[in-house]
This record gives C-alpha cells, sequence and structure tokens, in this order.
C-alpha cells in the first residue's frame, strides 16, 4: 500500500534534488519541497510538488514543513550557492534538519552531502593509508 503522506525534499531546487523529486513523482509518491522564501519554485509547483516556503535555518519553518510528512530528504547544500550564509547552512542548517525531524517525528532521514569530498580527493596521494587511498575508505 502506497502512502498519501508527501515526502519532504530539501534541495528540490537544486541538481540532485530535482533528480529526486523526479524519481520520487516517477514512483508515484506525494512530494512537497522546502523551498526558501525567495526562490522561484513554479517548475516544482507545475508538475504537482506542493511547496513548503521555509529556511534551513529557520528551525520553526522546518518544523511545519515536516507537519505530516512520511519522510525527509535533503540534499541541499550552502557551499554551492556561496554567500555569507553558506558555512551556516552547510553546519546549523543540517543540524536543524534534524532536530526538527526529531520534533516533527519523522521516521525517516535521508541527507546527502558531498561536502568533503574535494578537500578528501586532493589529499589522497598524501593522507590517510599512505598507499594513495585516504583513511576513511577503510
Amino acid at each position: 500500500m502506497t502512502t498519501t503522506l508527501p515526502v519532504l525534499v530539501v534541495g528540490a531546487t537544486g541538481s540532485l534534488g530535482g533528480k529526486v523529486v523526479d524519481e520520487l513523482l516517477k514512483r508515484g509518491k506525494s512530494v512537497r519541497a522546502l523551498v526558501r522564501p525567495t526562490t522561484d519554485a513554479s517548475r516544482l509547483e507545475r508538475r504537482g510538488v506542493e511547496i513548503a516556503r521555509g529556511d534551513m535555518l529557520d528551525l520553526d519553518s522546518l518544523v511545519a514543513a515536516m507537519n505530516s510528512a512520511d519522510a525527509v530528504i535533503t540534499t541541499a547544500a550552502g557551499y554551492t550557492r556561496g554567500g555569507k550564509n553558506a558555512h551556516d547552512v552547510d553546519t546549523v542548517g543540517n543540524a536543524n534538519l534534524a532536530e526538527a525531524a526529531h520534533r516533527a517525528g519523522i521516521r525517516r532521514f535521508v541527507l546527502t552531502s558531498i561536502l568533503t569530498s574535494r578537500r578528501h580527493a586532493a589529499c589522497a596521494p598524501s593522507c590517510g593509508t599512505g598507499r594513495g587511498e585516504p583513511s576513511w575508505s577503510h
């Protein structure tokens, strides 16, 4: 039996988040997207995605967006858009998402991140095992 409760996608206006939305819709899931108040969500709205306006740095807006959601998938990354709050989005924002999920009683929470992948790839020959492999690969 398929649930009618929506899956909240954080980062749905981005490249990876858009692919997550595509896959969920293809599977017949109801989708809600957290979208910042100043971001154009018309492409998502045309596809039948419910829009929840909020910000990763605003815990109350996250709890509101998660109410009555079946699950949360976040692909949001502040560093990809830069700006003065990029680091806060990637640290405080992700912590806020986890706290909001707890408060809203979300049973399934998926966080995707490539935040430090460049740094590890760049140091692989000189850090870690000494065999060209980063230490986190073991």
